[in-house]
């Protein structure tokens, strides 16, 4: 270009060389300071006015490294916006993960190495004496809480006493226990005829549908096996459960403790229990010692009424009171948020 007229409407753009930078296109329009077009007269990038930013209308392809300023350890996820955009490194140990719009990092909980337990067992969260549907409220999906299932205690007869109600323990994550329906095991009236005390009634606990309907229930005799602890994800087991995300297939396994142990959860003649209710008072067949429970309901006493107290006291003996045994108490539903 040799002439003043070839730069014509460039205003103070200018087509220029040196030699250090070669060939400098330099553009100063209103709105944009340099268009590429093609051949149909279509943008093909450009630079916004006084920017050093360019937009590319199309893709863009390199066959070497690309290269563009990126924090250490961060990644670059698409926004709301459809544009993408850096996500940062998340905190040790984090996992990238998808709520099911976006990714972000999250701490993905297993099985603790060690299980958490309240504080006060004489403490819960909650306790229950209606049958209802559980709800986690506030609690996230992943928070861990604890079931304590009472059954009711059984009811007196004439020469029997009745044993206390027998507790189960259930430990797992609240959102798989979320909509869980309990029912309360009923109060025992007793008898007046010389036969076997009347058995308890089972308090229990169902896992929603959702999350393979699994029952949960206390049993009616004496038993050492009264801990379940949801295990960590285990592809073999049926069900599936939705644990704030990905679908995580749970399992429980009951805890059996050394023989002689059960006498803590469910009393018997002369044994003071720590969990479950307590035996009723039976003169003829266990002596006249009352028997206590720490957590639940104590054993109903020929001295007092002969019914068990709530929860889960077992009904007395009706030997010395009219022959007719006492009422076992009403179960209970207890939650610890750990």
């Amino acid at each position: 270009m040799t002439k003043a007229r070839d730069l014509a409407g460039f205003a103070s753009s200018s087509v220029t060389t040196t030699a250090a930078d070669g060939l400098v296109l330099k553009g100063d329009g209103s709105t944009t300071d340099v268009i590429i077009k093609n051949g149909a007269n279509a943008t093909v990038a450009s630079v916004a006015d006084g920017t050093v930013n360019i937009a590319a209308a199309g893709s863009i392809t390199a066959t070497g490294a690309s290269v563009g300023a990126l924090a250490r350890g961060a990644i670059q996820v698409g926004n709301s916006s459809g544009v993408a955009a850096p996500l940062t490194i998340g905190s040790n140990t984090q996992l990238l993960r998808s709520n099911g719009t976006t990714a972000a990092w999250a701490t993905v909980s297993s099985d603790p190495a060690a299980v958490a337990f309240p504080s006060n067992w004489a403490s819960p969260t909650n306790t229950y004496t209606s049958s209802a549907t559980w709800s986690k409220g506030s609690l996230s999906d992943d928070a861990y809480v604890w079931f304590f299932l009472l059954a009711s205690g059984g009811g007196g007869a004439e020469i029997n006493a009745a044993i206390g109600g027998t507790p189960r323990l259930i430990y797992g994550k609240a959102g798989l226990f979320n909509g869980a329906a309990f029912v309360i095991g009923a109060a025992v009236t007793g008898s007046s005829q010389n036969v076997g005390a009347i058995a308890s009634n089972p308090t229990t606990l169902t896992l929603s549908s959702g999350n393979g309907g699994t029952i949960f229930s206390t049993p009616t005799v004496n038993t050492n096996t009264i801990l379940s602890v949801m295990t960590a994800p285990n592809p073999s087991v049926s069900g599936t459960y939705l644990i704030g995300g990905p679908a995580e297939k749970y399992s429980f396994v009951t805890k059996t403790l050394p023989s002689g142990y059960e006498v803590m959860f469910h009393g018997s003649y002369g044994f003071d229990v720590v969990f479950g209710g307590a035996q009723g008072q039976s003169p003829l067949r266990g002596g006249n010692a009352v028997t206590t429970s720490l957590l639940s309901g104590n054993g109903g006493t020929t001295a007092g009424g002969l019914n068990g107290a709530s929860p889960g006291g077992g009904g007395a003996a009706g030997y010395n009171a009219g022959g007719t045994g006492g009422t076992g108490a009403a179960g209970n539903v207890r939650v610890y948020h750990v």
